[in-house]
């Protein structure tokens, strides 16, 4: 194993789990703690259930960052994870930490290694590694099942499998190039090795599409073939040669080993000389897609695209809320400057440059009232905002941003109000307006802006109560986001 594994058991007494043994182990149950505080790493989490998860019934077995795994309890020991009887008594909990965005993939990695190891330790199969929600029906763990930050379900499967049959084993050599050309209709081990390197390397570059690791080079790997010639500089002809093999060895044993990879000379296209709008097709509107959809991760009011390479009403309705954030012209043409301002902030996010942040742009509150009745493009604003915040206050029922305030955004708003503080009577006013976007502001993460960064956890336990250790507090981070929202307003 290349992972740090590290323990710190928790005694039996603690009122955090059954206190007892499982039934069986058959099945490892895959979370997300979805703590975005930046020291919720693995280590807090360890002793966040050392502490008896500060009195919450909730625990589980390991804990994953990009950088080691602690296990808390014995494999056999019954843990409080999944909320279902079955679950809790016959698998194994594994929590990834979704504190580093940048380094998530790296955190799955180590995950997906630990995953392997415990099937083949308790002699289980692949079929065993299950999701947290088909124990409960929770959307965990929500940033692999939203394919948050590169890694989706698919490619973290496709991940432990490889270490699971040996095929990315740390420590083995790769293979060498076979000798032969690699290319529509071929099949077998080369393919499937060439499909899961690539998945793997789409986790840090997403305009290559995710494959289906088969070993069958269908259309799909040709396209994925060709994204990585044309990032990596190589002839886009969709075949492996030599040079393209050995390129894609290279770029994965680099992001591997926990290096950054390297950087393609041509990872970030040029303006291809015309505007894209409705109507327009092809490869340039599939990298425009894929850039948003990894943006959106740090921009939520951005709407997830499927990536189709066909820009219809919802890549325009994406590239609006874009142009909206970040100070342009809304009318849902990528132009240069679109162009221009996509490419920049996508580039900064996949640097992981977190401390020059691109210019955003909040609205200032319009001088009216806003209640039922009204509509435009600040009911718009607030409507998307809203949806952004009910991510991590999900009391706050979800809207369709129309511009229309009617009774469901008059509800959405009343429980913003109860939640923050404020008088719940629906309508928006100065105070109001200035609360949901400093909370919508602080949900981005940029300097100067109070960025609440806790929502419960994935197997059911309040981890943004786990202490900071610089601050030398145990205020949980909901406490010190009201208290700092009181101050502002």
């Amino acid at each position: 194993m290349a992972y740090v594994l590290k323990q710190k058991l928790c005694p039996f007494g603690l009122s955090n789990n059954p206190n007892g043994y499982m039934d069986t182990i058959s099945y490892i149950t895959i979370h997300n703690t979805g703590n975005y505080a930046s020291y919720a790493n693995a280590a807090n989490h360890a002793d966040y259930l050392y502490r008896g998860s500060d009195g919450q019934a909730t625990s589980w077995h390991y804990t994953v960052d990009a950088s080691e795994v602690w296990q808390s309890f014995e494999d056999s020991r019954m843990c409080w994870h999944t909320a279902n009887t079955t679950g809790n008594r016959n698998s194994i909990g594994v929590e990834i930490c979704t504190n580093d965005r940048i380094n998530f993939p790296k955190a799955c990695d180590n995950a997906a290694r630990l995953t392997a190891d415990l099937l083949k330790r308790h002699g289980l199969s692949l079929n065993a590694v299950v999701q947290h929600n088909v124990w409960s029906g929770k959307d965990c763990p929500y940033e692999i099942r939203a394919g948050e930050w590169g890694v989706n379900w698919a490619r973290f499967l496709n991940l432990t499998g490889m270490y699971y049959s040996g095929a990315a084993s740390p420590g083995q050599n790769y293979p060498s190039y076979p000798g032969y050309l690699i290319g529509l209709g071929s099949a077998g081990d080369y393919v499937l090795s060439l499909q899961n390197y690539l998945n793997d390397i789409a986790g840090y570059y997403p305009s290559i599409p995710a494959l289906t690791a088969d070993g069958e080079f269908g259309p799909a790997t040709q396209r994925a073939v060709i994204e990585f010639q044309r990032l990596f500089e190589l002839t886009t002809d969709g075949i492996v040669g030599r040079s393209t093999w050995e390129k894609i060895v290279s770029v994965h044993s680099s992001l591997n080993s926990g290096g950054a990879g390297e950087t393609p000379g041509a990872d970030y296209p040029p303006y291809p000389g015309y505007p894209l709008n409705v109507g327009s097709s092809g490869e340039y509107v599939l990298i425009m897609q894929n850039y948003l959809n990894a943006i959106a991760r740090e921009h939520p009011s951005i709407p997830i695209l499927t990536a189709d390479g066909k820009f219809g009403q919802a890549t325009r309705q994406a590239v609006i809320e874009f142009q909206r954030l970040f100070g342009l012209t809304a009318d849902g043409v990528i132009g240069r400057n679109t162009w221009d301002k996509i490419i920049s902030v996508y580039s900064m996010l996949n640097s992981g440059n977190e401390n020059k942040p691109p210019e955003m742009n909040y609205p200032a509150y319009p001088g009216y009232l806003i209640r039922v009745g009204a509509s435009g493009e600040y009911v718009e604003i607030i409507q998307s905002y809203l949806n952004a915040i009910s991510r991590y206050y999900p009391s706050i029922p979800g809207l369709t941003a129309d511009g229309q305030f009617g009774p469901a955004t008059q509800r959405a708003v009343m429980e913003f109000q109860r939640l923050f503080g404020l008088t719940a009577d629906g309508i928006i006013g100065q105070n109001t307006w200035d609360t949901i976007v400093s909370a919508y502001s602080g949900f981005q993460g940029y300097a100067g802006t109070a960025a609440y960064t806790g929502r419960a956890s994935a197997a059911y336990a309040p981890v943004n109560q786990i202490a900071d250790p610089a601050a030398g507090t145990g205020y949980s981070q909901d406490t010190l986001w009201l208290l700092l929202l009181l101050l502002i307003c």
